[in-house]
């Protein structure tokens, strides 16, 4: 029989394991940018939200979540950068950015 404790830290990891999100093989090539200069001579695709139920003390995870499913975004729409904006933590995690196209 397991007990309690292993039994929540099982219950845990399946949960951290089914939130984790995949990133297309196109969207590894999507370069996230934090420095608005890097994209000047860019075009604009629109912008980007994502959150994540991984907030609180799992706020990184959230964040990585985030990444994944604007760069996944970024590059169905046809862009190679995606321009973080803001993150904010808490309950959920929040990220806002904007998908570019660079060409390069």
């Amino acid at each position: 029989m397991i007990d309690d404790s292993r039994a929540l830290a099982l219950a845990a990891l399946a949960l951290a394991l089914a939130g984790c999100l995949s990133m297309t093989p196109q969207a590894e090539n999507v370069r996230v940018i934090r420095n608005a200069n890097e994209i000047k001579d860019c075009q604009s695709l629109g912008n980007l939200e994502a959150t994540s139920g991984w907030g609180s003390f799992a706020t990184s995870g959230g964040f990585a979540n985030n990444k994944t499913q604007m760069r996944n975004e970024t590059a169905a729409r046809g862009g190679d950068a995606l321009l973080i904006h803001t993150e904010r933590g808490g309950f959920l995690s929040h990220s806002m950015g904007e998908a570019f196209r660079c060409g390069r």
